[in-house]
């Protein structure tokens, strides 16, 4: 099973405007999708913060 093979349709999600063409623009640079370029950023926040979660218990 792929990365892509579950996906779910958001209906509504709100942004500002300005964080949303950023979000476009950088997706069209790396070549992706802005849902693929979105759920990218949002892992890789997960995951910082995670790790900055694990170091502070320390």
């Amino acid at each position: 099973m792929t990365m892509w093979s579950l996906t779910y349709l958001l209906h509504n999600i709100r942004i500002r405007p300005n964080a949303l063409h950023q979000a476009r623009v950088a997706a069209v640079i790396q070549n992706k999708t802005l849902g693929q370029w979105l759920e990218g950023a949002i892992m890789e926040k997960v995951e910082r913060e995670q790790k900055h979660s694990e170091e502070v218990q320390k």
